[in-house]
C-alpha cells in the first residue's frame, strides 16, 4: 500500500515561495581542526530563514507531527548561452528540466531542511517522503512544502 497525504484541507501543512538565487549546500568543511560552512551558504541560511519567518509570521511555531512529506520545485534562470529552443520554451511558459549541477538529491534539498526544520518540526529525521524537481525558467526561485502524512491502515 502506498503513503497517501491527506487531503489538504484535513492536514497540517506549509508552503512558501524564495525569489533568489539557489546556493546547495556543500557539506561540512574543516580546517585548522575546525568544522565551518562557507560565508555563501551561512548567508543563504539566514536569507532563508527570514524569508520562511516573514511568510509565516503567525504559524511558523506551529510544528508538524508526525511523519512529514517535503515537496520542492527548484527554478533556475535560464542562461543566456542556451540554445534558443529552450530559452524560447521557458519563455513561453513551458518546463524544461535542468540536467546539470548541483546536484538536486542531497545538496539542494539539504540547504533548505537544515535551516526550516527546526522551525517548524522536532526533527528531520520526521521526513518520510521526498518530492522534487529541478527546471529552467525565467528566475531564481524555491518553492516547496511540507506536509503532514497519514500512516497507511
Amino acid at each position: 500500500m502506498k503513503y497517501k497525504p491527506r487531503d489538504l484541507k484535513d492536514c497540517k501543512s506549509l508552503f512558501f515561495e524564495f525569489y533568489f538565487p539557489i546556493e546547495p549546500k556543500q557539506s561540512t568543511r574543516f580546517g585548522n581542526g575546525k568544522a565551518y560552512k562557507s560565508a555563501k551558504v551561512s548567508n543563504f541560511e539566514k536569507v532563508i530563514t527570514n524569508a520562511f519567518i516573514i511568510q509565516h509570521v503567525k504559524q511558523y511555531k506551529q510544528r508538524l507531527t508526525g511523519a512529514i512529506h517535503y515537496d520542492a520545485t527548484y527554478y533556475y534562470k535560464i542562461p543566456d548561452s542556451y540554445p534558443k529552443w529552450t530559452k524560447d520554451a521557458v519563455k513561453n511558459g513551458g518546463k524544461v528540466y535542468k540536467e546539470t549541477q548541483p546536484d538536486l538529491t542531497d545538496n539542494m534539498n539539504k540547504g533548505i531542511v537544515d535551516t526550516i526544520a527546526p522551525l517548524i518540526m522536532a526533527n528531520d529525521g520526521q521526513i518520510a517522503k521526498v518530492s522534487c524537481d529541478k527546471f529552467w525558467s525565467k528566475e531564481d526561485k524555491i518553492i516547496c512544502a511540507f506536509y503532514e502524512l497519514q500512516n497507511p491502515l
